[in-house]
């Protein structure tokens, strides 16, 4: 309990680029916490392409494209789709470039494996 809460207290004080040298929201942090670090690193990417094809091309979500790669509940993969959203939306209008925005995910306890996904 003690190493959560200090973890905790360590990612507040930090200042993120893909936030605009701002502090990541408990929001972000929660879910990536929760349920990005429980899915594979394989499915992440398969989630992420998803979300990058509904970004580009205006569409609405279609929940059963996201059916296969992930296995949750809905409430779970609507907060999925609205972190990987905001963490991709964020880093383009930045200019993160994709070295910062894998050590940054770490810094934000997402695995490496993952965020090299």
């Amino acid at each position: 309990m003690i190493t959560k809460l200090f973890f905790f207290v360590l990612v507040d004080l930090q200042k993120f680029k893909f936030c605009g040298d701002a502090d990541c929201s408990d929001y972000i942090l929660a879910i990536i916490l929760s349920i990005l670090c429980g899915l594979s690193s394989i499915k992440l990417k398969v989630f992420a392409s998803h979300v990058v094809d509904i970004i580009t091309s205006d569409d609405c979500i279609d929940e059963n494209k996201f059916v296969g790669s992930f296995d949750g509940k809905l409430d779970d993969l609507k907060s999925a789709y609205t972190c990987i959203r905001f963490l991709l939306t964020s880093a383009v209008r930045f200019g993160v470039t994709k070295d910062i925005f894998s050590i940054e995910l770490q810094q934000l306890g997402l695995p490496r494996e993952h965020s090299l996904a």
